[in-house]
Formats: structure tokens, C-alpha cells, sequence
């Protein structure tokens, strides 16, 4: 029964990302039947904001935290990126996403997490395309902002 209800929930178009993500976190967990539905929904939707992007920005998170000079993230890391479903006008009129990470010293603490899209990954967001390569390099962590008291983290594409 919990499941079905987390089901209709899934469905639901008036769920913002953060809850949208939030369910599917949950909803995984009642095996792969679950992990098939949402794997397929995703697949209807997917662009440029992708699972293997959240994966390659998952990486370089854990990487850059290593390259801050900030006491309050030393030895944090990522667990993973919630890759949420936006449609290419959503995008291009908010020219950012708003999904969850989980991140902190055990990568298990769920941050509300903000994608802001530059020039060049609006132009792949337009075109459906990979923004692997719109992730700036670890070294530079200007890109990263990160409050862990408020458990918000903003990253900035290319």
C-alpha cells in the first residue's frame, strides 16, 4: 500500500524537484521494480541534465572540497545528485536547477542543492546535449558555494 501511494506521489506534476527527489530517494527502496519506473520515466525525460552528469558532477564535488580552504567542509564529500527532471523552457526561462545532494563528512546529509547554468550549458540544455564539460575545473572552487548550517550548496556552470 506504501508503495502505491508513493507511486501516485511520483506522478504527480505539481511536485517541486527537492520533493520530487525526495520520493524517488524512497520509492528506490522497494527494489528494482521501483528503480525500473523511475529509470523509464527518466529516460522519457531526460536532456542534458542527466544521470551520468550528476554522476560526473558527484565526482568532482568530492574532488573539489579537497581543494577549499574552509575548515567547516574539510573532509567532505559527496554521495550523490539527485538527477530531477526540468524541461528545456523551465530551464532556459530559470537558467537553473534546484535539486538535492547528499554531502557532508559521511556524504549521507541531504543538501538542497542549486544549479545556476552559464552561457554554454543553456546552449546544451537548448540542444539536449551532455554538460560534462560545462563542470569548471576542481582546482578553481569559485564555482562551489556551500553553507552547511543552512544545508544549501549553489554550483556555477560554464
Amino acid at each position: 500500500m506504501a508503495s502505491s501511494a508513493l507511486v501516485d506521489l511520483f506522478r504527480c506534476e505539481k511536485l517541486t524537484t527537492p520533493q520530487s527527489a525526495k520520493i524517488k530517494f524512497k520509492l528506490i527502496s522497494f527494489g528494482d521494480w521501483a528503480r525500473k519506473l523511475i529509470d523509464k520515466d527518466e529516460e522519457e525525460k531526460q536532456g542534458a541534465f542527466s544521470l551520468i552528469f550528476c554522476i560526473q558532477l558527484e565526482y568532482r564535488l568530492a574532488t573539489v572540497f579537497s581543494f577549499m580552504d574552509r575548515e567547516d567542509v574539510k573532509g567532505f564529500w559527496c554521495d550523490g545528485i539527485s538527477p530531477c527532471l526540468v524541461s528545456k523552457k523551465e530551464l532556459n526561462d530559470k537558467r537553473k536547477i534546484i535539486t538535492c545532494a547528499w554531502l557532508g563528512e559521511c556524504g549521507q546529509i541531504v543538501y538542497e542543492m542549486t544549479i545556476h547554468l552559464g552561457k554554454y550549458s543553456l546552449r546544451r540544455c537548448a540542444r539536449g546535449t551532455s554538460m560534462i564539460d560545462c563542470i569548471p575545473d576542481v582546482k578553481d572552487t569559485s564555482w562551489v558555494e556551500i553553507d552547511p548550517r543552512l544545508k544549501t550548496i549553489s554550483i556555477y556552470l560554464k
